[in-house]
């Protein structure tokens, strides 16, 4: 019947205790028949037994709490006068939380040894959750050794959190260095491979035809023209557009005479890696409709140096997928800003190839990584990364999703401890240092004088506390098993106290099942 340990309801218990009373009294009741009324003895020895079954463990715990209600007295007078702690105590309130959080010894041990594993000092309090943080607040905000012990704990474990996320996102995402160094390394490997990949290109290229581009730049150009004396002028797009055009031709003086028209491939290539630069330029900046002409005429120049060279194409397409990669930073800087979607981020992250993918991840972790690093010192950082629309990208983007969102939720287990250990209002706090700090004979000498009443309460309260040992001594006790990073551990104490318990419970149980047993005949004969 013991819980310790096991996560067992009272209700499973008490049903399985039924099934062990049924049994015994329908073998009772069907050997006391003598052979008549077989079945009749024995269905009703089953429903008494299952009846007393349930009923004896009930019966058991009553008669052992007020037994412990007689003894707890003396033993708090006999621990109050040599200052020792109730180990007692301590166990019965630990087993308590743990039986009140629902989970199993074995459960919150497997979670200690992952978050340890992790580099995450999860504690026992942290482990059960609300119970076990609400016993760690019933010490925390008592004065003494113990109260100290833990909020220097708790603060120094809070402000290293920060580090702990940063490394457990960088390892999640794969991410090292910031956003501006991957995009610098990646630009100049693009670079590099883009001068081996274009100089074989160049290899007995023919003479490239501007005129597709110099069209597309006339057209945009010749609008503007048409504005003359109009009091319009045009915009920068236009100047943007001169300036190339006037490096791709040249108008030759007397005006009847051909242009001239840059036909190298080299010096074509030239423009052309300049145009797609100033078109980055204008997507950082903002710019996208200048971005969107250039591209026309990039378009262009790709058709004519492609017609010129039978390797242009395979080296300006590995020049693109180089490109979208390193956009993909963008990319996943943009994932997480506020008004961002986070379906349309992951579907953008789910059709980018592999390299642009780990790009799109070190978007992703260098702006949440800013985010973690620009908290305040003790602030909950797992917070922000728990809401659905960053915890979607995660799950997505993350290398080990599952292990991420695990260290994630463990993080804010811990600060949600701290908080409620040593966070909201302090007004108890400061009155318990205050009766701390104070005489407790001039106090309550001055409660007698002053309210009766009040000087009632104070020393109800001081003979409760020594009656039910609730000292200084037993919250250190009990801050230890709280506090330990070993479950197992530090419940071994508790589990062995309960089964002591329940070892004698048992025994009691037995002898009241075999009372109702040997009566079973004259209640059956009542009814």
């Amino acid at each position: 019947g013991a819980a310790a340990g096991t996560g067992a309801t009272a209700l499973r218990t008490g049903a399985r205790l039924a099934g062990v009373g049924a049994v015994e009294g329908g073998v009772i009741g069907a050997g006391n028949a003598d052979g008549e009324g077989l079945l009749y003895s024995g269905l009703g020895g089953a429903a008494i037994g299952a009846a007393g079954g349930a009923a004896a463990k009930p019966i058991a715990y009553a008669a052992q709490t007020a037994g412990r209600a007689v003894a707890s007295p003396f033993s708090g007078l006999f621990n109050a006068i040599t200052g020792r702690g109730s180990q007692t105590r301590a166990n019965a309130i630990a087993q308590r939380a743990l039986s009140r959080s629902g989970r199993s010894l074995d459960d919150i041990q497997a979670e200690a040894t992952a978050a340890q594993a992790a580099g995450q000092p999860m504690t026992v309090a942290d482990l059960l959750g609300s119970p076990g943080q609400g016993a760690l607040t019933g010490v925390g905000r008592q004065p003494g050794q113990a109260q100290r012990e833990i909020t220097d704990a708790l603060e120094a474990r809070q402000l290293n959190a920060g580090d702990r996320m940063s490394q457990a996102l960088a390892d999640g995402l794969g991410v090292t260095g910031t956003a501006n160094q991957r995009r610098a390394a990646m630009t100049a490997n693009r670079s590099a491979t883009a001068d081996a990949n274009y100089s074989a290109a160049r290899q007995g290229a023919d003479a490239v035809d501007v005129r597709g581009a110099l069209g597309v730049l006339d057209t945009r150009l010749g609008q503007t023209a048409g504005m003359e004396g109009t009091g319009f002028t045009g915009d920068g797009i236009d100047s943007t557009f001169s300036r190339f055009r006037n490096r791709l031709a040249a108008d030759r003086v007397p005006s009847d005479v051909d242009a001239i028209e840059l036909s190298d491939f080299d010096r074509v290539l030239g423009v052309k890696q300049d145009m797609q630069d100033s078109i980055e330029a204008a997507r950082r900046a903002g710019r996208n409709n200048e971005a969107r002409e250039l591209s026309r005429v990039v378009s262009e120049l790709d058709r004519a140096l492609e017609a010129s060279s039978g390797g242009y194409r395979a080296a300006n397409d590995t020049f693109a997928q180089q490109s979208r990669a390193i956009e993909a930073i963008d990319q996943g800087q943009a994932a997480t800003r506020p008004g961002a979607r986070a379906q349309d981020s992951i579907d953008v992250f789910s059709g980018l190839d592999a390299d642009a993918q780990q790009a799109f991840r070190s978007g992703v972790g260098d702006s949440l990584l800013k985010g973690v690093e620009n908290q305040a010192p003790g602030a909950n950082v797992a917070l922000p990364l728990m809401r659905d629309r960053t915890s979607s990208l995660l799950d997505a983007t993350a290398n080990n999703p599952a292990d991420l969102r695990s260290f994630i939720g463990r993080e804010n287990a811990m600060a949600e401890t701290r908080n409620r250990v040593l966070g909201g209002s302090r007004t108890a706090d400061n009155m318990a240092n205050m009766d701390d700090v104070q005489n407790v004979d001039v106090g309550l000498l001055a409660n007698i004088l002053r309210s009766p009443s009040q000087a009632a309460v104070q020393v109800c309260q001081k003979a409760a506390n020594v009656a039910t040992n609730q000292t200084e001594g037993t919250n250190q006790l009990l801050a230890r098993i709280l506090m330990s990073q070993d479950p197992k551990a530090a419940f071994s104490p508790v589990v062995r106290q309960q089964e002591r318990r329940e070892g004698r419970s048992r025994v009691a149980q037995a002898l009241l099942r075999q009372i109702l047993h040997q009566n079973s005949g004259e209640i059956q004969q009542a009814y």
